[in-house]
């Protein structure tokens, strides 16, 4: 196995998968990939004066970056794997898909287990590799 790819937003069940994710490619000597799907920032207008701000997402791509290296502190993929940053605007699904073209497994987290949620079902069956559904209600 030579790179794992993780989908990761700010949720219980999206932290559980990447610890599952790193661990598995610490135990496999595989590269790690964190991606995270952004919607497109939308203008907005300024107070009073009508003017149109729209938001750097540059700036905004950068500081998710800097989030997914502080999510891997203290971990085994901290110090001792290669590890890259996927952050892209765009549907979720068609990001996760593109971004696992080249990965042997796209790892997704879930809250609960009972029904596959919208996201898995668009991943299932549409990407080139494993697709590891994890349960983030588990305990650690």
């Amino acid at each position: 196995m030579d790179l794992i790819v993780v989908g990761v937003t700010n949720s219980r069940a999206s932290f559980a998968a990447l610890d599952w994710a790193a661990a598995r490619a610490h135990q496999c000597g595989a590269a790690l990939r964190l991606v995270t799907a952004l919607a497109s920032p939308i203008p907005l207008v300024g107070p009073g004066s009508g003017a149109v701000v729209v938001p750097d997402r540059e700036a905004i791509t950068e500081r998710v970056s800097e989030w997914h290296r502080t999510l891997l502190d203290g971990t085994v993929a901290s110090s001792s794997m290669e590890v890259d940053s996927v952050v892209t605007f765009g549907s979720a699904a068609q990001v996760l898909r593109s971004s696992a073209q080249d990965a042997d497994m796209l790892v997704l987290g879930q809250k609960g287990h009972r029904r596959l949620s919208h996201l898995a079902r668009r991943c299932l069956g549409r990407t080139p590799c494993v697709v590891m559904i994890i349960d983030g209600e588990r305990p650690r």
